[in-house]
C-alpha cells in the first residue's frame, strides 16, 4: 500500500532498504537478512547496508528521500541520541541536507496517540527536510516489525 502511495505521488525511484547494522539493535545475521530479503519479490529493488545512521545513508544516496515513520523522525531530532550533544546532533541534519536528501514521515500511534509532525519540536533550521505523509492519505497503525512478525506467522 504504502510503496503504491509514494510511486502515484512522487517521481522518485523507489528501493526498500536493508540496513545489517542498526544504531538501536543488534546487527541483523545472515539468517535475518535472508528473511528479509525473501519478504520480497524478485522485481523489488533493495538495497542491503551497513550504514547505521541516516547521515550515513545520505552520503551513500545522495538526492534521496527516506521514508521513514515518526518515531524515528523523533529520534532525527533528539539529542539523546547523539550522546545528549546538540551541535553533533545538527552536523547530522546538515550533512544530510548537504547531500539534498530529505525524510517523508507517516504518523504512527504513540502512547495511544496517533502522531505527526506537527506534533514534533523540529529545530526550524530543519524543518525543509521533513515532509508529512497526511494521515488521511495513508495510515498504519502497525510498525515495520509487526507487520514482519505477522508476516512470519502467515497473517
Amino acid at each position: 500500500k504504502l510503496k503504491e502511495y509514494i510511486t502515484q505521488n512522487y517521481d522518485q525511484e523507489f528501493a526498500y532498504e536493508i540496513s545489517i547494522k542498526n544504531v538501536d539493535k543488534p546487527d541483523l545475521n545472515e539468517e535475518e537478512i535472508l528473511e528479509r530479503l525473501n519478504q520480497f519479490d524478485s522485481t523489488e529493488n533493495i538495497i542491503v547496508d551497513k550504514a547505521p545512521l541516516f547521515s550515513e545513508k545520505s552520503t551513500l544516496f545522495p538526492k534521496s528521500t527516506f521514508l521513514i515513520g515518526y518515531d524515528t523522525a523523533e529520534r532525527l531530532i533528539n539529542a539523546k541520541y547523539y550522546d545528549g550533544n546538540y551541535r553533533k546532533m545538527t552536523k547530522s541534519l546538515e550533512l544530510i541536507e548537504d547531500n539534498k536528501c530529505a525524510f517523508l514521515v507517516a504518523g504512527r500511534i504513540q502512547n495511544g496517540l496517533f502522531s505527526t509532525l506537527e506534533d514534533l519540536n523540529i529545530p526550524e533550521d530543519f524543518k525543509s527536510l521533513f515532509v508529512e505523509i497526511p494521515e488521511s492519505d495513508f495510515r498504519v497503525d502497525e510498525s515495520s516489525s509487526e507487520i514482519r512478525n505477522r508476516g512470519k506467522n502467515g497473517f
